[in-house]
């Protein structure tokens, strides 16, 4: 792969100025083949016969600067230079990539959006692992994640597919992830999907059909056993002699609960 960072903002066999900024005050020097090559919002720009075509300079409103400089930059050297390494699972760090989404989104500039999404997916995992509870709906946290929920559904649109990549960060969130799964009554970070679901509706149906396509998928494992998925109810047993717990699993209103413990035998 080519690397053009060199040209990155540079006036060198540059042919288009980029201004951007609340007052128009800043500006990126580009190339139109190499921006045209990647978005497709520039693509239209620039060969769409419309002014932006040959005009030597081009004014971009309504952005986050900072976001709108890494992805102009991105297009030279394919990397987000990020603000922070390695990137804390903080509140604002979680913003600022939800920005770069946007902006992502907005020109239409699907490799800069790959790895956005990546960052986000990292961020929010490490935002919840450094969050401590209880996550009752009137905690810090939870209006924060809150927060996250509504920016990702107001980013995507209400014509979104469950399969957004921001809408499948949540989703692996809510679902996979033990502590914080809804399928999961033993408290931990439960209580902030719950929340969030009741707040933004898209949110609850998203968990409920994300659920449904996974009920009944196979799939072998490393040992080329088929393993399937289903959903079904469990109730959480303690042993009083071992002082274990584990999951009893009920796959129809037939089965018999168990009644020796898994690891010393003893009877429950």
């Amino acid at each position: 792969m080519f690397d053009f960072e060199k040209y990155s903002n540079s006036k060198v066999l540059s042919d288009v100025t980029i201004r951007y900024g609340a007052s128009s005050e800043l500006k990126f020097e580009a190339h139109r083949l190499l921006l045209s090559a990647q978005s497709r919002w520039f693509e239209a720009a620039f060969t769409g016969g419309f002014a932006e075509s040959h005009a030597r300079e081009i004014t971009l409103v309504g952005d986050d600067p900072d976001a709108l400089k890494i992805m102009l930059g991105f297009a030279y050297d394919q990397q987000i230079h990020i603000w922070e390494r390695p990137l804390n699972g903080t509140t604002v760090n979680i913003k600022r990539l939800l920005e770069l989404y946007r902006v992502g989104d907005k020109y239409q500039f699907p490799a800069f959006l790959v790895p956005v999404a990546s960052w986000l997916d990292s961020c929010v995992y490490k935002w919840l692992d450094s969050s401590a509870g209880p996550f009752d709906k009137d905690s810090i946290e939870s209006s924060e994640f809150r927060g996250f929920v509504r920016d990702i559904y107001e980013l995507v649109g209400s014509e979104h597919r469950p399969s957004h990549p921001l809408v499948q960060v949540l989703l692996e969130l809510a679902t996979d992830r033990g502590s914080a799964s809804v399928l999961n009554n033993t408290g931990g970070c439960q209580p902030l999907i719950v929340t969030a679901s009741q707040e933004v509706a898209e949110f609850g149906r998203d968990i409920f059909l994300h659920l449904m396509d996974k009920t009944g998928s196979s799939e072998a494992d490393d040992k080329g056993k088929v393993v399937s998925t289903e959903l079904c109810i469990g109730v959480e047993l303690r042993c009083q002699p071992c002082d274990k717990f584990w999951w009893d699993v009920t796959m129809d209103d037939e089965q018999e609960p168990e009644t020796v413990c898994p690891f010393c035998g003893s009877d429950l």
